[in-house]
């Protein structure tokens, strides 16, 4: 049996003088991943282990929304990408995982 997908909102959030791509898993449990600083290379592990975590669940679909009160493009362009290729990616790992593994399918 086949499950719908769960939506997964993305945006960008600007944190006093840092830049963060936002994970919203459910309401109130947000993962993110900063965009300048030092931290985002293990931000990146810790969200696609969440992901995958999940992915294992369900099926799921990453939506990034632009923030109006977001300002740098250069940032949401990349972000809008980034997210377009982990959606492709994750498609692809969910093929991948044994159906043993995913549950009610």
């Amino acid at each position: 049996m086949s499950q719908e997908n769960k939506i997964i909102n993305t945006f960008l959030k600007k944190i006093e003088d840092d830049d963060f791509l936002v994970f919203e898993l459910e309401p109130g449990n947000e993962l993110t991943i900063s965009l300048n600083t030092d931290a985002g290379q293990s931000d990146i592990r810790k969200v696609f282990s969440a992901l995958l975590s999940q992915l294992i669940e369900q099926p799921l679909t990453l939506r990034y929304s632009e923030s109006p009160e977001y300002a740098s493009s250069l940032y949401s362009d990349v972000s809008k990408e980034y997210i377009d290729a982990l959606n492709r990616e994750l498609k692809q790992v969910r093929k991948k995982i044994p159906e043993t593994l995913t549950t009610n399918e």
